[in-house]
């Protein structure tokens, strides 16, 4: 290579490094220049003036979130009390953890008392007389007494003498109106047996001389 061009080529390499300097050297001002003023840097606000500012206009955010906080504690709250409530009645919530209880089931209810019933015929049969003029007369044992009363009349305070068929003789107990019946099978003592035999004839007797 000749020495002019040499020279040159290294002319141009100076001058296009000298003009990416003064470039950068031209930005580094231009942003030096942009940037935040002295006195603004030097004075900042004052803390009570901003704290106001930033206490006026933080004023409405707290409200709201207090009020905001307020409703979920009520609504929280609420769906507890509500949760509770479902879940544990009044009565299971007062109901002792610890009370006694009684492990021997309840006693059985006593049983209604029985209806009253008429006590056993205090006669015995001995036999009876049909076709008399006054009646058929049933011819009854009471403690070694004869008895002769006639069907339909009143024994005594307490019976009544209703009707007789071949089985039975059909007595009414007054107090409790009710019917017992006396068997014609009930069997009596020899000397019972004697005692109505001479009931009837004295009662034929009676009435032979009527």
């Amino acid at each position: 290579m000749p020495p002019d061009r040499k020279t040159s080529s290294q002319f141009l390499i100076w001058i296009a490094l000298l003009v990416t300097l003064a470039l950068v050297y031209w930005q580094w001002s231009q942003e030096d220049n942009t940037g935040p003023s002295e006195d603004m840097l030097a004075k900042p606000a004052s803390p009570s003036r901003s704290h106001a500012a930033k206490s006026v206009t933080n004023a409405p955010l707290v409200r709201a979130e207090e009020s905001v906080s307020v409703a979920n504690r009520s609504d929280t709250s609420s769906e507890v009390a509500t949760y509770f409530t479902r879940e544990l009645p009044a009565k299971k919530a007062r109901h002792a953890l610890f009370a006694a209880h009684e492990w021997l089931p309840p006693p059985p209810k006593p049983q209604p008392p029985p209806p009253p019933q008429a006590p056993p015929l205090p006669y015995a049969y001995v036999g009876s007389m049909q076709d008399v003029a006054e009646g058929d007369i049933v011819i009854l044992l009471q403690q070694k007494k004869l008895l002769l009363p006639k069907i339909g009349s009143q024994v005594s305070p307490q019976w009544r003498l209703d009707r007789e068929d071949a089985q039975a003789v059909y007595f009414t107990y007054l107090p409790l109106n009710k019917v017992v019946m006396l068997s014609k099978t009930k069997t009596v003592t020899a000397s019972q047996r004697q005692a109505p035999a001479n009931a009837e004839n004295n009662y034929s007797e009676e009435m032979f001389n009527q």
